[in-house]
């Protein structure tokens, strides 16, 4: 009864490693992409943001 426990405890141990560094890697890849300069953060209106200043509206300021 006891080795079954050792292993079964580690054979969890070892699976929620994995998910959880396939999680990371996931979440890294999916930030990169939404700030990638056509990512989705790079859009206003369906225009893209060029670098410096970018107005909105019709007001002078």
């Amino acid at each position: 009864m006891r080795p079954f426990l050792v292993i079964a405890v580690a054979a969890l141990l070892s699976a929620s490693t994995d998910y959880k560094s396939a999680q990371e890697e996931w979440r890294r890849d999916y930030q990169a992409s939404l700030l990638a300069p056509t990512g989705w953060l790079a859009v206003a209106g369906l225009f893209w943001l060029h670098n410096g200043e970018n107005r909105i509206g019709s007001a002078p300021s």
